[in-house]
């Protein structure tokens, strides 16, 4: 499976380190031409727990983000799909319905 060129995590010679340094550079720059710079940091070490989206949501919402904000935390959420790769073949996509 290719990894995109975006993507530092299972590229030979890119890890944490060199994540940091694009990212620290991306906010120079950013900062250097006034320009806003936003981010999400997202732990995937336990994306396999099961996480109830719909309890995660009504906790999201009762800390009364910006609606912008909310959506960006539902849509990673939101009709979540997926394929299966073994051995160089791949599923059919299918849609999560429940937990991760």
């Amino acid at each position: 499976t290719d990894v995109s060129e975006t993507q530092f995590g299972f590229r030979r010679g890119l890890g944490a380190q060199e994540t940091l340094f694009t990212f620290n550079l991306l906010v120079q720059r950013c900062l250097d031409v006034n320009q806003d710079v936003y981010a999400c940091f997202i732990d995937y070490n336990k994306a396999l727990d099961e996480v109830r989206h719909d309890e995660l949501m009504n906790i999201v919402k009762d800390k009364h983000l910006d609606h912008r904000d909310l959506m960006i935390i539902s849509n990673l959420y939101y009709k979540q799909r997926a394929t299966i790769c073994i051995d160089q073949q791949t599923s059919e996509e299918m849609e999560i319905r429940n937990r991760v």
